[in-house]
């Protein structure tokens, strides 16, 4: 599941040897800290993700519930902060290629 927030990028996929343990990954420093601040993040250079984390299901639930319910934008391309405009373009990347799939 890949989770696009205004300020983060997450690759959620399930743990291969831990069920109740869910694998979240990021291509950007710092984005895995800022949602689990109290995760151990790995970081493998010649990995597809290169920052990664083993997180309890239970507590990625929450960080999405928490994230959800305090949204407050109605528009999301608008709603990206000026500190994190880097991701503009690759947010931008894929909400063309996605617009393909309404077609």
């Amino acid at each position: 599941m890949w989770i696009v927030l205004n300020d983060a990028f997450f690759s959620v996929v399930a743990h291969r040897e831990r069920p109740s343990m869910l694998m979240v990954r990021s291509r950007s420093s710092g984005d895995l800290e800022k949602y689990f601040p109290h995760a151990e993040v790995t970081e493998t250079a010649n990995a597809d993700y290169r920052y990664r984390a083993v997180i309890e299901r239970a507590a990625v639930g929450a960080v999405l519930s928490q994230v959800s319910a305090n949204l407050d934008y109605d528009n999301f391309k608008n709603s990206i902060p000026k500190s994190q405009g880097f991701r503009k373009g690759p947010y931008m990347d894929v909400w063309r290629a996605l617009y393909r799939l309404q077609s």
